[in-house]
Order: C-alpha cells, then sequence, then structure tokens
C-alpha cells in the first residue's frame, strides 16, 4: 500500500515531465541576438528554404493590417526590439455575448520573431480575468499548440489564435448576471 502513493507520484512526475519538456520545445524567440544558422529548433524546415526577410516583413505586416482591421480598439501594437520584432496585445472576451454577460476576459500577448510565422511567437495571457489557474495554464498550452503546428506550415496566426482563445473563453464563461440571480 505504501508504494501505491509513489507510483502515483512517478505517473505525475513523468506526466509534469512530458509538460515540461513540451514547453522547452516550444520554438520561441524570446531575444533579440542574433540566432544560430545550426539551431535545430526552428521548424522541419531548412533555413534555407525561409524566405527572406523582405518577404517575412511583408507578411506580418499584411497580418497586422488585418488585426487592425479586426480587432480595431481591442488591438495595440508596442515595439519589440532591434530586429523590428513587433508585440501584439489583444483584449479578447467570449464572442457574440452582450457586455453584461461577460464573466472572463484576458489580454493576449503575442511576440513575433523575426523568422515568424515559421517560427511560433511567443505567447502569454496577461489580465486574465474569471479564469483559475488550471483554466489559464490549460488555454495556454492549447494555444500554443495550436501556434507550433501552424508554424511548421508557415501560417500567420495570430487571428486563429485570437479566435482560438474566444472560443476557449465562451466555453469557460460564467454569466455575471446569473451569478447574482443565484446569490
Amino acid at each position: 500500500m505504501q508504494n501505491m502513493p509513489k507510483k502515483k507520484s512517478q505517473k505525475e512526475d513523468e506526466k509534469n515531465k512530458r509538460k515540461s519538456h513540451y514547453y522547452d520545445n516550444l520554438i520561441t524567440e524570446d531575444s533579440d541576438e542574433e540566432e544560430d544558422a545550426n539551431d535545430t529548433t526552428t521548424t522541419n524546415l531548412s533555413l534555407s528554404m525561409l524566405p527572406g526577410e523582405e518577404d517575412l516583413s511583408m507578411c506580418r505586416n499584411d497580418e497586422e493590417t488585418v488585426l487592425q482591421a479586426v480587432y480595431a480598439q481591442d488591438f495595440c501594437k508596442e515595439p519589440g526590439g532591434s530586429w523590428g520584432v513587433h508585440i501584439y496585445n489583444i483584449n479578447v472576451k467570449p464572442p457574440d455575448l452582450q457586455e453584461q454577460e461577460v464573466g472572463c476576459r484576458l489580454t493576449l500577448n503575442v511576440k513575433l520573431g523575426k523568422r515568424y510565422p515559421y517560427v511560433a511567437p511567443t505567447i502569454r495571457l496577461l489580465n486574465v480575468q474569471g479564469l483559475d489557474n488550471e483554466q489559464e495554464n490549460e488555454l495556454l498550452y492549447k494555444i500554443n499548440k495550436r501556434a507550433m503546428d501552424l508554424a511548421s506550415l508557415g501560417s500567420v496566426m495570430v487571428c486563429e489564435l485570437v479566435q482560438e482563445t474566444e472560443d476557449y473563453l465562451l466555453s469557460h464563461n460564467r454569466n455575471p448576471l446569473l451569478q447574482n440571480i443565484s446569490a
């Protein structure tokens, strides 16, 4: 009987190690320093197969235009570093609800690296309201995984990550009006 907690603990440790390994292997560009051309974490694509800086910059500019048009005042861009990398902040809430029905919201913070969209952006959740820590971690894991999948295709992804976040918030929303009635 005394071995059972150890087995459970070992299973939990293995699960946590797998999760940790997944996060350690996420392709991100946290630094503005020049990356090693032999870096094997970029994606399955060879660096020589990536479009040039000018093409990537144009791709990012096009996506930024779409983000500004779609999310208007909920979208904010801040300069990110010496490589012209940008950080996007998008205020996200469940879609198609009236303001008084919204019980959860957050700011999706997305830092694009110089090889975006072939390298997943660094993603953080800021100003989270209405989600517990477990839900917050689950959402972050889900959108990071989606970002990795899209980066392997070289697909721009910020709009899709926002939509994924909206869907998650909608499925986890607790209508404040209903909570006040039951209290």
